[in-house]
């Protein structure tokens, strides 16, 4: 074992094979004395001899392994300084490897760092920005079940919808809810479309705000397809009554004039220069009792239709043409029944951004009345 334990140290192998021979001459002289004194035919003086002698190689064998175990414990000792050496040199080696990671990678962490915290700055800014505007900002998420969800909806959502935010975060049936019934329909029909084809969603529909008035609400959104295969679509609610409101008022307007021309037997007309195309309003065809499905007639029916027609209407194209002013004619017109019909024709020069002119546009106005007088 202690040779075993010495390898490492030559000295040490040397006491080990030199331990060896002492053990193994003390072995023979004890044979020995074991031979002399079972023969007893040795003397007291034989019998001290080999006493002195196996005492003394006795001596020398445990000097010789007190030698070995102070060596022993002087390479202990030794191996043990090396090993905290090492192991202090191992120590400062991680230290200086850990700190070289840390200044390769500070720039990287801090960039991420930065990289987050833009993020959560812009993120805050889109969100100031979305609860600030005076439509409603959203974020409609639909499965392919069909199934609803806002993911987003600022702040103004009880100002366009009526309804409150939380309420449609959690169920986003409550903002179906308020859309008027005669609307859903086609609601449900856009989303649907634009969910399929992925083409931007755009649909006007009223609701019924608490109180029971009713406002237009317009929805504009653009889908994206996740690879879930849910849609999302990140949109606009807008209040558009005033809008629905001048709409409603011009189309009443453009039916009190439509009323009042076909009253005063006026209509109006227009014609393009450059390909000859005319336009006629449904009073004339009215005072004419011509289909509307024909159309304004053309030359060769121009003749048949209205007396002298061709060589008046021409004179006062000229004329415009030249001064850029107002004209005004009489056609006399043979009706289909027989009848015949004074006409009063004013007509105006229509020009373009760069002062030329284009076309010609005005009213034409049943006068027979009049002329009888």
């Amino acid at each position: 074992a202690l040779d075993a334990n010495s390898l490492d140290d030559p000295s040490q192998r040397e006491r080990s094979r030199h331990l060896d021979k002492l053990i193994d001459d003390r072995i023979e002289a004890m044979l020995e004395i074991e031979e002399t004194r079972a023969s007893e035919r040795g003397n007291a003086a034989s019998r001290l001899l080999s006493t002195e002698i196996d005492d003394a190689a006795t001596a020398r064998i445990h000097a010789l392994i007190e030698d070995m175990s102070a060596a022993e414990a002087r390479l202990l000792s030794e191996r043990t300084q090396r090993d905290l050496q090492d192991s202090s040199w191992m120590r400062r080696l991680l230290l200086v490897a850990a700190l070289a990671i840390v200044a390769l990678m500070a720039p990287v962490l801090w960039g991420l760092v930065r990289q987050s915290r833009g993020r959560d700055r812009a993120e805050h800014r889109l969100r100031a920005i979305a609860h600030s505007l005076p439509g409603t900002v959203y974020v409609l998420r639909r499965t392919p079940a069909g199934v609803a969800t806002f993911d987003f909806l600022s702040v103004n959502a009880v100002e366009i919808l009526g309804i409150d935010r939380d309420e449609a975060l959690r169920d986003a049936d409550a903002a179906r809810q308020v859309v008027m019934d005669e609307d859903r329909d086609r609601v449900r029909a856009a989303v649907a479309r634009s969910a399929s084809d992925l083409s931007a969603l755009e649909v006007d529909f009223r609701i019924t705000k608490p109180d029971g008035t009713i406002r237009w609400v317009r929805s504009s959104g653009i889908p994206v397809l996740l690879a879930n295969g849910d849609v999302v679509w990140n949109g606009y609610l807008s209040d558009i009554t005033p809008i629905k409101q001048t709409e409603q008022a011009l189309r009443e307007a453009l039916q009190r004039l439509d009323d009042a021309h076909t009253v005063a037997s006026l209509g109006d007309w227009t014609c393009d220069l450059a390909t000859g195309a005319v336009t006629w309003s449904p009073q004339i065809y009215q005072m004419l009792g011509r289909d509307p499905a024909l159309g304004p007639p053309d030359l060769a029916e121009s003749v048949t239709l209205f007396e002298n027609g061709a060589e008046t209407i021409a004179e006062a194209f000229f004329r415009a043409q030249e001064t850029g002013e107002r004209q005004s004619y009489d056609l006399t017109a043979r009706l289909a029944n027989g009848e015949s019909q004074t006409l009063q024709v004013f007509l105006l020069p229509h020009v373009d951004a760069t002062g030329t002119i284009v076309g010609m546009r005005g009213t034409i106005q049943d006068i027979s009345s009049r002329k009888a007088l």
